[in-house]
């Protein structure tokens, strides 16, 4: 027997959510992980940052001068990064019922800005050394740059080990990613002067280090964007999740099913589900918590809000 209802009547239960919440213990365990790995590489980058600058300005290389430039937005990505993790992990408040959860997409934003406002400069500035006849001493840009790249590698080592699908650590982790190609730009700038007299080398792999930073600041901030204007997570498909909604008992229909990221590594999604045969509230919510634990065991959706229904909502009420 089909008993007709409707929860909308009831506004006790209009509806039915489900939250993982923002303080669990594995969300939380992996932050606080990403805080501590993140404080390491700060204080690694800017210890560094100033021997790469002062051995640029010395040694006459602009490779090394670019790259320790570039690690300047290094050091306040990671710093924004540092302090992104900090405020997502505040609980939620009245006025902010979700917590800070998008400091680390704004955190990320501002990193992909950063990213291509060193490119452009890396970019000028090898343009306007080409045909010039700058001294390089290719011994120590050699040792610098080893070291550089032995700082980077471990670096960009720790942040994928925590990574996770924080985009937030992303940012953090591209800023190393470009530092340590940049780092092997300089070895191989410091070999070919030694052996070969090669100093326009510098200018060159000084340009191929600002376009790989271009590059991946475009794509940060296109990431970042995406979140921000609440748009479909790119590893989720709408028509499947339907379908797989629609496959659980007693699911007559799904709609207005919307699917948006509270923060990079938090999805959230509503629909509407139409419910045929079930004759009690209970029942329904029975139901309901099925779906949703299906929703979050095979797509890591941690905040899933279902309004049920008795009828498409074209139908008159019940």
């Amino acid at each position: 027997m089909r008993v007709k209802w409707v929860l909308l009547t009831i506004p006790r239960y209009w509806t039915v959510v489900s939250h993982t919440h923002l303080g669990d213990s594995s969300l939380t365990h992996m932050r606080l992980r990403q805080k501590r790995i993140l404080w390491i590489t700060l204080a690694g980058n800017s210890a560094f940052m100033v021997v790469e600058i002062l051995a640029g300005i010395v040694f006459g290389s602009l490779v090394l001068l670019a790259d320790g430039l570039h690690m300047v937005t290094d050091v306040i990505g990671l710093a924004l990064a540092t302090t992104a993790v900090g405020l997502v992990m505040r609980p939620p408040t009245d006025r902010f019922s979700f917590g800070l959860s998008r400091s680390e997409v704004l955190a990320a934003l501002a990193n992909g800005v950063l990213l291509i406002s060193a490119a452009v400069f890396i970019c000028v500035e090898a343009i306007d050394r080409f045909g010039q006849t700058e001294h390089v001493d290719g011994g120590p840009v050699l040792i610098v740059a080893a070291l550089g790249l032995t700082v980077n590698l471990v670096s960009a080592g720790l942040l994928m080990r925590v990574r996770g699908e924080s985009l937030n650590i992303r940012g953090a982790f591209l800023h190393m990613a470009v530092d340590a190609i940049g780092s092997v730009g300089a070895i191989i700038v410091g070999l070919s002067v030694l052996f070969w007299n090669t100093a326009w080398l510098d200018s060159v792999m000084a340009m191929l280090v600002g376009l790989l930073s271009l590059v991946s600041g475009l794509a940060l901030i296109r990431s970042a964007t995406r979140i921000l204007l609440e748009g479909t997570p790119g590893n989720l498909d709408p028509t499947d999740i339907k379908s797989s909604i629609m496959s659980m008992p007693a699911v007559d229909a799904v709609h207005h099913l919307h699917m948006w990221s509270i923060a990079s590594d938090q999805t959230a999604m509503s629909a509407h589900v139409v419910f045929e045969g079930v004759d009690s509230l209970h029942a329904a919510e029975t139901h309901a918590a099925i779906i949703k634990s299906m929703l979050q065991d095979q797509y890591q959706i941690d905040h899933a809000t279902l309004e049920l229904e008795c009828h498409p909502c074209d139908e008159p009420p019940c």
